[in-house]
């Protein structure tokens, strides 16, 4: 996903590790920040965002690990149901100038998980407090808000229950999703809450000082975080910029300390100049197929065809070069250690779950043609929706447009719309095929395969996916104990997916970054982690 330019190497040299002063660190961000209320957070840069300003029951630390962060202790029963929290006494809400508006309590947690389930607010991420008691039959609008398994015992002690045993719910609790909302500013604000820096209160390391969606938002150290004497980085700046070659001469030109390099030129410039770093993340790219009646892609033999048509090694390689790792499968390594005990889940999945096979692609092409009556390839035409916006640029849709023009005869329409536009065609399901991708936001592998269930069409599930089967098998995977057989049963559901033409494994994503020397920035495989980690050299 790489627009390429040119760029000369000597002026690389010269300004790599340039910085705009150790007392504001800035860094940019793909998208626009969606919302200061997590009920409206949905995209990796707002999550980003999140973990500076707010903080959770548990956070995760410098060095990776989940912590305690406005908690002292995570007790759990023995039956695995009941989570009581001890709240921290000293972490304060405060405002966009700093200024104090109160100590953070149990009700806080409560009102947010409640806002989250509630169906009224809509929030896509509703799904991800399934475990927690009754919140699914909330969110289908069934039972009421109040019924939902969490309480405030008193102002420190938080009590959660949930449906099931979830062996990974307390690194559930270090997602954004799951911070505290500061009732007061709910009360005081009503609709107007997080549309603003004013109409938003903190309680993380650092507070929201200026918020504008398009450019930038400004973030100040919160001198009344309980951790604050060990935050070493007074001002944040976040900027809005979705072209990697923009971010790159940024940094070059010492405007920005921080930023993700997508261009394979400036992939290779930065390589030579010694000032990139490889970071390969949780996420995990697949192509997917809209399966709506109105769709072209409805039929399966046109999906057969272009899933075993799809020549990932090829098309990435001209896409982005060397940057991303293919996949043949969606769930990628290294991700469920964290809540099993080190026990991976692709121990228990295969490597690949789909190969290119060009012979098999055409016998599907052919039998669509006969389903529709056509006599030439050239009759076939799918619609392919991306944007030009983010790294990417239009290369990668360029790319497998060229492809299925030259390999099978088919024609590829492309549709590239602005960001936002296109997350709102995709939601529409105004598309057969696009690339897209997802990254974990806890360590068990429901957290990419919930996103197919029939409950989430018109939410996370926007190819209109229904599979009886696919819902049952993984309602009973979801609450299995023994994590062979829990593993085993995701293993199905994954192969499900692919086997029914939703997903086309494509590659788990390299965010390769420029960093400032001045800096040392910890970095996790799929979790936010916290500027206050930030060090100055």
């Amino acid at each position: 996903m790489k627009k390429i330019v040119s760029l000369l190497l000597a002026f690389v040299l010269v300004l790599a590790g340039c910085s705009s002063g150790s007392d504001t660190f800035t860094y940019t961000v793909t998208a626009n920040i969606e919302s200061l209320d997590t009920v409206d957070a949905s995209y990796s840069q707002t999550f980003t965002l999140f973990a500076d300003v707010f903080m959770g029951a548990q956070t995760i630390d410098g060095e990776g690990n989940l912590a305690d962060g406005g908690s002292t202790s995570v007790e759990v029963s023995e039956d695995g149901l009941v989570y009581t929290i001890k709240l921290r006494e000293d972490v304060k809400w405060v405002d966009n100038t700093g200024a104090e508006k109160g100590n953070v309590v149990a009700q806080d947690y409560v009102t947010a998980y409640q806002r989250m389930v509630n169906p009224d607010n809509a929030s896509v991420y509703s799904y991800i407090f399934e475990p927690i008691q009754n919140a699914t039959a909330i969110s289908a609008g069934e039972k009421a808000v109040e019924e939902l398994g969490v309480k405030a015992l008193d102002d420190y002690t938080l009590e959660i229950t949930l449906d099931y045993v979830a062996p990974y719910f307390q690194s559930m609790l270090a997602f954004q999703s799951f911070s505290p909302v500061a009732t007061g500013a709910v009360e005081e604000f009503g609709e107007d809450y997080g549309t603003s820096a004013e109409t938003t209160w903190y309680n993380g390391p650092y507070y929201v000082s200026e918020y504008d969606t398009a450019y930038i938002v400004s973030l100040k150290k919160n001198d009344l975080y309980f951790n604050a004497d060990n935050v070493q980085v007074e001002n944040i700046d976040l900027r809005v910029t979705e072209d990697s070659t923009a971010r790159y001469n940024a940094f070059t030109n010492g405007e920005i300390d921080y930023g993700e390099i997508g261009s394979t030129e400036d992939y290779a410039a930065g390589k030579e100049a010694g000032v990139i770093t490889d970071q390969m993340t949780g996420y995990s790219f697949y192509v997917t197929m809209n399966q709506a009646p109105e769709a072209t892609t409805s039929n399966e033999n046109l999906r057969n065809a272009l899933k075993y048509g799809f020549d990932r090694e090829t098309i990435l390689m001209n896409a982005s070069g060397e940057i991303n790792k293919p996949i043949e499968y969606v769930i990628p390594a290294d991700m469920t250690g964290a809540a099993y005990d080190g026990v991976e889940y692709r121990d228990y999945a295969g490597d690949s779950l789909i190969t290119y096979d060009k012979e098999k692609a055409n016998k599907y092409f052919d039998a669509y043609m006969k389903d529709m009556g056509y006599t030439d390839r050239s009759q076939i035409e799918v619609e392919y929706l991306g944007t030009a916006d983010g790294n990417g640029g239009n290369k990668p849709a360029e790319v497998i447009q060229a492809f299925y023009l030259q390999e099978f005869g088919i024609t590829v329409n492309l549709t590239i719309q602005p960001f936002e536009q296109m997350v709102e065609s995709r939601k529409a399901g105004a598309f057969d095929f696009m690339a897209t991708g997802w990254g974990p936001d806890y360590a068990d592998p429901s957290t990419y395969l919930a996103l197919w269930q029939t409950s989430q069409i018109g939410a996370m599930n926007t190819v209109s996916y229904s599979n009886k089967e696919y819902d049952e098998l993984f309602a009973k995977a979801n609450v299995e104990q023994d994590t062979a057989k829990r593993f085993e049963m995701f293993a199905e559901l994954e192969q499900m997916l692919v086997d029914d033409g939703v997903l086309i494994p494509f590659y788990q994503n390299n965010a390769p970054y420029v960093l400032s020397e001045e800096y040392d920035l910890p970095i996790h495989l799929f979790f936010k982690i916290s500027h206050e980690y930030l060090t100055v050299k």
